[in-house]
């Protein structure tokens, strides 16, 4: 299973960050199996972007 988790906040010390964090080390303890990526908001948008452009 792959999952991603795109979170707003930049503050890797905010509770978005440590929920998201908490929530990746419980699953890859359950099943080493799934893939977990986390990626900012600022940077998936410009991902986004610079994939729109490769159109």
């Amino acid at each position: 299973m792959k999952i991603l988790a795109i979170i707003g906040s930049p503050k890797t010390n905010g509770n978005t960050y440590r929920t998201v964090n908490q929530i990746e080390r419980e699953l890859n303890e359950k099943n080493d199996e799934r893939t977990f990526w986390t990626a900012l908001l600022t940077a998936a948008i410009d991902q986004i972007s610079m994939e729109k452009k490769q159109w």
